[in-house]
C-alpha cells in the first residue's frame, strides 16, 4: 500500500495534476472556455470569483466532478457547494476533495459576495485546508483566504479578478508544502443576447502565465454550446450546457497533448 501510495503521488506531480490546494477552475463550463473562471455571472462565481455572487440572485445547490485527464481514478476532484441571495449581499459554502481513502486533499470555503453599486461588486472566502495520508503519515491543516472582484463596466463590457492565498500559507509543519499564489484577471465582451467572447490571464507565482480565449454561444433557448484554448501548457477544450429552468447540466473537456482528455461535468438546481 504505501509503495502504491508513493507512486500515486509522483504520478500526480510528474503529470502536472492539479490539487484541492491548488487554484483550480470549477465547473464544467470553465473547462468548455479554457479554464476561464473569472467572468460571467453564475452560480460557479461561489468557486471562482466570489465578487459575482454579489449579482447572482438565485438560491442554488450545485455538485461537479472532474475525473483528471483520465490518469487514475483516485486522481478526480469532487466539489459540492451552495448559494444564498441575502439582502446584504450573497453568501455561500463550497467543499472540494481531491484524492481517495490513502490519500486526500480538502478544502472548503466560505464565501462572500457585495454589491457597492450598479457596476462594482467585492468578495472575499475564508479557506480552510487539509491533507490526509494513511499509513500512519498523519495529516496537516492549514487556513488563508481568497480576494476578488467584478465590474459591469458598460451593458456589453465586464471585468473580473482573483486572488488565491495572496500572503502565501503553508500546510504541514515539518516538511512544509507552499498552498501556490494566484492571480486571474478577465474580461467578457457581449457580442449579442445569445454570444459573448472572453479572456483570462492567470500568474500562479515561480510560473509561466497561463492566456486562454473561450466562446460561448446560445444556439437555441436551452441548449448553449462552448469553445476554448489555453497556453502553458496547450490546452483545447470544448463542452455544452443545457438549461431546464431550474436544473442546469454542464458537460466540457479539455484535450491535452500529452494527458489527452479530462471529461468534466457539472449539475446544479436552482431552489426558487
Amino acid at each position: 500500500m504505501k509503495i502504491k501510495l508513493f507512486f500515486l503521488i509522483l504520478l500526480l506531480i510528474s503529470t502536472q495534476v492539479r490539487s484541492a490546494h491548488d487554484p483550480t477552475t470549477i465547473g464544467a463550463k470553465s473547462a468548455s472556455l479554457g479554464t476561464i473562471s473569472v467572468v460571467g455571472i453564475d452560480f460557479n462565481n461561489l468557486h471562482n470569483n466570489q465578487a459575482a455572487l454579489a449579482y447572482y440572485n438565485k438560491m442554488t445547490v450545485g455538485l461537479d466532478y472532474d475525473q483528471g485527464f483520465f490518469v487514475d481514478k483516485n486522481l478526480s476532484t469532487k466539489t459540492f457547494g451552495f448559494a444564498i441571495p441575502t439582502g446584504f449581499g450573497t453568501i455561500g459554502v463550497n467543499m472540494k476533495y481531491f484524492g481517495y481513502e490513502q490519500f486526500n486533499e480538502q478544502k472548503i470555503g466560505l464565501a462572500y459576495g457585495k454589491a457597492l453599486g450598479k457596476y462594482l461588486a467585492i468578495g472575499v472566502q475564508l479557506d480552510y485546508f487539509r491533507t490526509f495520508i494513511g499509513n500512519d503519515y498523519g495529516s496537516a491543516q492549514a487556513v488563508s483566504f481568497e480576494l476578488s472582484l467584478y465590474s459591469k463596466l458598460s451593458e456589453k463590457l465586464e471585468l473580473g479578478a482573483h486572488m488565491f492565498n495572496p500572503i502565501g500559507m503553508q500546510i504541514g509543519e515539518q516538511s512544509k508544502e507552499d498552498i501556490p499564489i494566484a492571480f486571474k484577471l478577465g474580461l467578457l465582451y457581449h457580442v449579442d443576447e445569445r454570444l459573448y467572447l472572453a479572456t483570462e490571464a492567470e500568474k500562479v507565482l515561480d510560473q509561466k502565465t497561463i492566456y486562454k480565449f473561450g466562446l460561448q454561444y446560445s444556439i437555441v433557448d436551452h441548449f448553449i454550446a462552448r469553445i476554448g484554448v489555453a497556453t502553458n501548457p496547450g490546452l483545447y477544450t470544448f463542452g455544452f450546457g443545457l438549461n431546464w429552468d431550474r436544473l442546469i447540466l454542464d458537460i466540457g473537456t479539455g484535450y491535452h497533448q500529452t494527458l489527452g482528455f479530462t471529461p468534466r461535468v457539472s449539475l446544479q438546481f436552482n431552489l426558487k
